[in-house]
């Protein structure tokens, strides 16, 4: 069983007995591999590399990237691990308050600060595979603006149908999916030609161009503690606040809305800055845990 990993049995029971329909989960399958690629990318110091073979084996970053989503279902206590459900918003404030909305360390950035912690301390040898992918999977979850959210619409999943074309998947979604895999669907089919590592590579460019001036700032000092996952869960929700939740127009988006060329437009940079984010983050938790460790 995998409950120790984060929490004892007994709060594991209070968990899902007070659960209640809870959002998807993640950027969707591209979303998290690009994120994974980026990081991958980004490790060039050779003990980096040596401590990823030891947990992974020839598995990369990218690919382990979805394996949180693909448990879920067999291990629902890490459901609530995938996002930030802000308790009490107005229309155009919103602040994540940890104990209000973090009990217990049961979300997204309580996961990330989790999972970074067992990584570095190596709690449980035998669960280090685990910790890892959950570690990676979580860090990409933090950067999905929708996904550290109001809580009253369940991060833009009660927000349907939401009309969007996205290449071979339709065209009805909800809010929360048009952040989670249509934005970046779309984009990667028309300009990528469907291809992770392709997409990869162009963000990649925009850290030494766009984003060159930013990158250092988006690091942590402090590593294996609090203060930037509850930063970078504050970040989504500042994100969703300004882009997500709100149309061309400035209006707030609700049900039977038709995506605008404008939104899309707004929205790929946001989601292409948190992808840069999450990878840049990964790496440098990645070298900061090889380095305590050496």
């Amino acid at each position: 069983m995998l409950f120790n990993h984060f929490f004892p049995a007994t709060i594991l029971v209070l968990v899902l007995v007070a659960s209640k329909p809870q959002p998807s989960v993640g950027w969707g399958s591209a979303g998290h591999r690009l994120v994974g690629h980026l990081a991958d990318s980004l490790l060039s110091d050779g003990n980096a590399t040596s401590f990823l073979q030891e947990i992974l084996g020839n598995e990369t970053l990218m690919d382990v990237a979805n394996w949180a989503d693909k448990v879920t279902k067999s291990e629902p206590w890490s459901m609530p691990l995938h996002f930030i459900n802000v308790q009490s918003c107005s229309s155009d404030s919103c602040v994540f308050v940890p104990s209000r909305d973090c009990p217990n360390d049961m979300c997204v950035s309580g996961a990330v600060n989790n999972y970074t912690s067992r990584t570095l301390n190596r709690l449980d040898s035998t669960s280090a595979y685990d910790d890892l992918r959950f570690l990676v999977h979580f860090l990409g979850d933090i950067h999905q603006p929708l996904h550290c959210a109001k809580d009253s619409d369940k991060g833009g999943n009660t927000i349907k149908p939401v009309h969007y074309d996205v290449t071979d998947q339709g065209s009805e979604f909800s809010l929360h999916q048009i952040w989670d895999f249509g934005i970046i669907e779309n984009v990667m089919s028309e300009e990528f030609n469907g291809d992770v590592a392709s997409y990869g590579g162009y963000l990649l460019s925009l850290l030494q161009t766009d984003f060159e001036d930013e990158v250092e700032g988006w690091k942590c000092d402090v590593i294996g503690e609090k203060q930037c996952s509850e930063k970078w869960g504050q970040e989504s929700v500042d994100m969703a606040m300004e882009y997500s939740y709100l149309d061309a127009s400035g209006n707030l988006i609700h049900d039977e809305y038709t995506v605008e060329e404008e939104y899309v437009a707004s929205s790929r940079k946001v989601i292409e800055k948190r992808l840069a984010q999450g990878g840049v983050r990964l790496a440098n938790i990645i070298e900061s845990i090889v380095e305590k460790q050496s």
